[in-house]
């Protein structure tokens, strides 16, 4: 049996979240924003565990000074059948797991937040990314939007050539090419 991914397959939608991303980022008022706040955030995403794995550093920004810093690691939990989202925050907090399932190009998860309920929604497009994250305070009232993010992928920076010494060059010459040049010399 074949261990390649397929299209198919449910962990293939975190290749989408692969990249450096950067954007804005919007609290409703509440704990964490008593008046609301608008933001910059920026992360830097990698597959890890075969591909069944995303890590994630994260910043979030006010006027270019971070004021926060947290890692996620969302994994493919096969035996469950289920994504399973680990969130850890600096400074403090307690970490978080989530669980979740893809919807179509994106992510849903749910769980328990620090203020009860939550569900957060990642939706990966091309090169844009949005993240809502909402709580439920009570039954009755629904689902309520407590953040949402908004970023675009940065472009991959271009490869830089590293200068090499002369020694070096002259490691990679042989016989044939140095009897060559002797030969177009004379």
């Amino acid at each position: 049996m074949s261990m390649a991914a397929r299209d198919e397959d449910p962990w293939t939608v975190l290749a989408r979240g692969v990249g450096r991303w950067s954007g804005e980022e919007w609290f409703a008022p509440g704990p964490w924003a008593p008046k609301g706040e608008e933001l910059a955030g920026r992360s830097d995403a990698r597959l890890i565990l075969g591909g069944k794995g995303l890590a994630s550093e994260y910043e979030q920004l006010t006027d270019g000074v971070t004021m926060l810093v947290a890692h996620t690691v969302i994994r493919w939990d096969g035996a469950a059948g289920e994504f399973i989202m680990h969130f850890f925050s600096d400074p403090g907090g307690d970490p978080m797991e989530m669980r979740g399932r893809r919807e179509g190009d994106g992510l849903v998860f749910e769980g328990q937040g620090p203020g009860g309920p939550m569900r957060q929604t990642i939706r990966y497009g091309d090169d844009a990314l949005e993240i809502t994250t909402e709580g439920l305070e009570s039954e009755a009232d629904g689902w309520e939007t407590l953040f949402e993010g908004r970023y675009e992928r940065e472009p991959a920076p271009e490869p830089t050539p590293e200068p090499v010494s002369y020694t070096h060059l002259r490691a990679h010459e042989t016989n044939p090419c140095i009897s060559y040049a002797v030969f177009c010399l004379k």
